[in-house]
């Protein structure tokens, strides 16, 4: 169909689909669906990789925010096949870019992590709204993991024209114990306050949280738009196959006994090393996969707070998984705190400053550089 006057491209599931013509920013067009009624997609750009998110009539994004897909060109059978790496790790970004660059970086969603994400919002959204320069705003982040420090620190993160950073300030969730503890406050001696609502997932005095893994739930809800858009299939509860170990498993979707949706979630550098390999000779059999640096992500991040003498890690680990699953799950569809961001925000600022808010950029390494002159 036509696009909107957003400028946005609706769809139609399992219906022809008709794509404005390829402009400069390389985002690819593609024409009509084949007898078989999927879409068949044209390359964009020299990579051969297409770039697509479509939206549906209230002009949001379906996969809400974090999962850029990544088309490749049809092949001879005239289906078409995606295949993304999404990323939310910074550990693996400076892998990716340091070790295996051009080769890699093609594959990788452009969609910022949620650290990110809030960053645009905070020192763009709320900063407007109060009248504010983004320089009158220090922000703080609290993150399981120490490399959300690097990723702060990254150029594509700097504010130019307001000479500020997007975050100014990232504390993992055991310094803010540490700092606790050196004050000699104790949680349970506080008194309780009520939960913030601003850009917060929250229902009255319950926090509510999302469905899939602890490191963000995005193979979970992209395999269920893939499943919905694609296939029209509903899939209420997906299951995952372990595979060599707990930290790579597999989901697929079946139709008339073909696989058409293969997914991985892949955690730990071990695992992460052997998908890479995969790649390499081309034998990934996976349209897209959850790629975490650290082993059972993110709930597990080196920043994390340490276990008690008395315990092991794999004790809190379980605990802390089993309070994650305790929250009710919210679908990002259904948010309306997300719905009126894009009406008022996202759609106001135009389509392409629009993507620079919400996605961003990777950059090769040398390997003849010098280590200590990279900028991080």
């Amino acid at each position: 169909r036509p696009c909107n006057n957003t400028g946005l491209c609706p769809v139609t599931i399992q219906a022809c689909v008709v794509f404005r013509p390829c402009n400069n920013t390389g985002l690819c067009c593609l024409q009509a669906c084949n007898n078989t009624g999927l879409c068949c997609l044209q390359a964009c750009n020299n990579t051969g990789l297409c770039c697509l998110q479509a939206c549906n009539n209230t002009g949001l994004c379906p996969v809400i925010i974090q999962a850029c897909v990544v088309f490749r060109p049809c092949n001879n059978t005239g289906l078409c096949c995606l295949q993304a790496l999404l990323v939310l790790s910074s550990g693996w970004i400076c892998y990716a870019e340091k070790t295996h660059g051009e080769f890699i970086l093609p594959y990788v969603s452009s969609t910022r992590s949620p650290q990110q994400m809030m960053g645009s919002l905070v020192k763009g959204f709320f900063a407007g709204q109060q009248g504010l320069n983004p320089q009158q705003i220090y922000h703080v982040t609290v993150m399981p993991c120490y490399d959300k420090k690097l990723e702060a620190s990254r150029p594509d993160f700097y504010l130019e024209e307001a000479d500020t950073r997007e975050v100014d300030c990232v504390i993992t969730s055991g310094e803010v114990l540490k700092m606790l503890e050196e004050e000699k406050v104790l949680l349970s001696d506080v008194e309780p306050a009520p939960l913030d609502t601003m850009f917060s997932s929250v229902c009255g005095d319950e926090l509510l949280g999302h469905a899939g893994s602890g490191s963000g739930g995005y193979l979970h809800h992209v395999f269920t738009h893939a499943a919905r858009q694609l296939f029209g299939e509903e899939v209420k509860e997906l299951t995952y196959k372990t595979l060599k170990n707990k930290d790579f498993q597999e989901v697929t979707l079946e139709r008339d006994g073909v696989v058409v949706l293969r997914f991985a979630t892949t955690y730990g550098f071990r695992n992460i090393q052997n998908l890479v390999q995969k790649l390499k000779r081309g034998k990934s059999p996976y349209h897209f996969v959850e790629v975490m640096a650290c082993p059972s992500g993110c709930l597990n991040g080196g920043g994390q707070v340490k276990p008690l003498p008395e315990q092991n890690n794999k004790e809190l680990l379980q605990q802390v998984e089993d309070l994650y699953k305790e929250e009710r799950p919210l679908v990002p569809e259904e948010d309306q705190h997300v719905a009126e961001l894009y009406q008022s925000w996202l759609q106001s600022v135009g389509e392409e400053r629009a993507r620079e808010l919400l996605h961003t950029q990777y950059h090769a390494v040398d390997k003849a550089t010098n280590g200590l002159l990279v900028k991080w």
